[in-house]
């Protein structure tokens, strides 16, 4: 690799942001979260196995196309629902031709239309119960068993409840 193909960790992000915004893609399908990737995600898909670690020059990291196309397959496969777990295990073993492919591929099969598509948008309903505590539920949400639902927030209340009381009286 030559000076000219080497990217700084913001030329990264950059050059995956482009790609992405050309995909019609910024935030995932049910647009809670941005899907454009920041410092921060990259260096823990790094610390994950999921990217390999970029080039050290002079203490400088320095970043390849290698880098932009995996950065770019983990995100598409983001948006067609995969787990990082799941990514993590698929990319493991998988040669560079492969996730060429799997790029390819996915960068054809999606379009702005077809992102509607791969997950409904979803809201949600918040609840204050007292300040610092809110109950937050899914717009398609539909509570088949109310006593059970019931049974376990108030287990779920006492067993905090208990730590705080342990964790105050350990404290003092």
């Amino acid at each position: 690799m030559n000076q000219t193909d080497s990217l700084t960790l913001e030329e990264l992000i950059t050059a995956v942001s482009v790609e992405l915004r050309q995909l019609g893609l910024e935030t995932m399908p049910d647009r809670r979260a941005s899907l454009l990737p920041d410092v921060r995600m990259v260096r823990y898909y790094t610390s994950l196995g999921l990217m390999k670690p970029p080039r050290l020059l002079q203490r400088q990291a320095h970043y390849d196309q290698g880098h932009v196309k995996t950065l770019l397959l983990i995100k598409l496969l983001q948006v067609r629902g995969h787990s990082l777990a799941r990514i993590q295990q698929d990319l493991l073993g998988s040669s560079d031709n492969q996730r060429q492919a799997w790029l390819t591929q996915l960068q054809s099969e999606l379009t702005q239309s077809t992102v509607a598509q791969l997950a409904p948008a979803v809201s949600w309903q918040e609840y204050v119960i007292e300040p610092g505590l809110r109950l937050q539920l899914r717009s398609d949400y539909t509570c088949t068993n109310p006593d059970a639902l019931l049974s376990q927030v108030q287990s779920l209340l006492q067993a905090y409840v208990t730590k705080e009381a342990k964790d105050g009286s350990q404290t003092k």
